[in-house]
């Protein structure tokens, strides 16, 4: 009996100590913390990420029920299970609220967050109109919130597509306010431009970028207070026009200058007026180009393609336009010689039209001429080819008063008649004398001249006037046979 009632003792002890226990063991216990709202400023038609962080501080597992509040109304409400320790995040996404500012409330934390209107943009202006490379490009707009919120407003400027830059700007209710954008490209092309409802576009262009070519000096060799030219070219490959210096310097002296405006892709003449009046080598330099100008009394005449002379010839009686042209520079003979171009009108003698002379770049004297033409009357084709040759003793050039020289000349005539050959051979000796300077008025103008007078067997035959502005005789008189010719008109360079 005794037994019983201590083993019923130790029971009542065990099962007292056992209940003590389990009303003393913790429970779960939930803490909320780290409310965060993400954005706090977003546009309309987006949403809202709301989410806080909830720890179990507790010694058991158990479950937390989250209630949102949004404007004091219960939105939504999320249930999580969680052990003892563990944190766990909990996340609300609000779907497009309404515009304006919204009290958020989650268990006991609050905070809040705005929805905006999305902005207005109106009024793009891109300046300037044709930027170049390297050039600031300024893009502007308004921006404007026709909402009842006030907030930050974030703007993105995009170039082809891509994000470029972006900036905030704060805007209150019902207000309008400006933004402007400056970028800058180094590569040349056309760039679209994006701002939020509004497009745009602009073209950058390469920069002027000039190449000065072509230094010619004509005549390169001149009398002294000759004028000559300096000509050269300036071309800009760019796309925008330009101004470009020419600086003209002599013997390393700046004598002229010129600001010359080159359009996008053209090439534009520059030309130069330059004389000097003592004779020597002159160093003519254009910016980087260089090129050298003779100036010497009484210089053999540098002839170019292009001279022109016309004339009014008289001979028989028969009066004649003869117009001489040079055409180009070919070997003749075995010398160098320019080619010229003459023709008659009318004919003459009643058949030459037109005469091809080459004449040696030595001394201006012809070397070979040629006339080809059909004689309508006879029915035949006829083709004179004359050659000649020369021995000058004396001095020719340069003109000088008192200067003498002799040419005796001989040539050799070959008329083929339909092509049958007749030669015929001859000589002749010319002493000439310049005897004079004269100013001489011809219906091309007033020249000052060299008067010079040949002389066959000792008699007077034939009076020249030698220009060398016009690079020819502008008169000649025959004394023994009335041939005359009188220089009309002419363009040399």
């Amino acid at each position: 009996m005794k037994k019983i009632l201590i083993t019923a003792l130790i029971v009542l002890l065990l099962a007292a100590s056992l209940l003590t226990s389990f009303a003393c063991a913790p429970g779960a216990k939930f803490e909320v913390s780290n409310l965060t709202i993400s954005p706090t400023q977003a546009l309309e038609g987006n949403s809202v990420l709301v989410s806080v962080d909830i720890t179990n501080s507790g010694e058991a597992k158990g479950d937390f029920t989250a209630k949102l509040k949004m404007d004091n109304a219960l939105t939504v409400t999320k249930s999580v299970s969680m052990a003892a320790g563990q944190t766990k995040t909990i996340s609300f996404i609000l779907d497009t609220p309404d515009p304006g500012s919204h009290d958020v409330e989650l268990n006991d934390l609050t905070g809040t967050f705005k929805v905006l209107t999305p902005p207005v943009f109106a009024n793009i202006v891109i300046t300037p109109a044709r930027p170049q490379v390297g050039d600031s490009v300024t893009i502007s707009a308004d921006v404007i919130n026709t909402g009842e919120v006030s907030g930050n407003y974030t703007v993105a400027l995009k170039l082809n597509g891509a994000d470029e830059e972006t900036k905030t700007v704060e805007l209150d209710a019902n207000t309008t306010v400006p933004i402007a954008f400056d970028v800058t490209k180094d590569q040349a092309g056309n760039y679209s431009v994006s701002l939020g409802n509004l497009t745009g576009n602009f073209t950058l262009l390469r920069p002027a970028a000039f190449t000065l070519s072509s230094l010619a000096i004509l005549p390169p060799q001149a009398l002294p207070g000759q004028a000559v030219s300096v000509i050269c070219s300036v071309a800009n490959s760019g796309e925008v026009d330009g101004h470009y210096p020419v600086n003209l310097i002599v013997n390393g002296v700046q004598v002229d200058s010129q600001d010359v405006l080159v359009p996008a892709g053209a090439t534009q003449s520059v030309t130069f007026s330059l004389s000097e009046e003592t004779s020597g080598a002159y160093n003519v330099t254009v910016n980087n180009l260089f090129s050298t100008l003779v100036i010497s009394e009484g210089l053999l005449p540098t002839l170019y393609a292009g001279d022109t002379w016309v004339f009014q010839e008289v001979d028989k009686g028969n009066t004649y336009t003869r117009t001489e042209t040079i055409t180009g520079e070919e070997g003749m003979e075995g010398k160098d010689c320019y080619v010229e171009k003459i023709t008659y009108d009318p004919p003459m003698d009643g058949w030459i039209s037109e005469e091809t002379q080459w004449l040696n770049k030595a001394n201006l004297r012809t070397v070979v001429s040629i006339i080809s033409a059909t004689l309508t009357a006879a029915g035949v084709d006829m083709m004179r080819w004359v050659i000649y040759s020369r021995e000058i003793t004396g001095t020719e050039w340069p003109h000088e008063v008192g200067n003498n020289f002799t040419i005796d000349k001989s040539w050799k005539r070959t008329d083929f008649v339909d092509g049958q050959p007749f030669v015929a051979t001859g000589n002749s000796t010319v002493t000439y004398e310049c005897t004079d300077v004269e100013d001489v008025t011809v219906a091309a103008g007033t020249f000052e001249c060299y008067k010079i007078v040949a002389y066959e067997n000792g008699q007077a035959t034939t009076e020249y006037w030698y220009s060398y502005k016009v690079k020819t005789y502008v008169k000649t008189q025959g004394i023994t046979d009335g041939h005359t010719t009188e220089l009309l008109s002419y363009s040399v360079k």
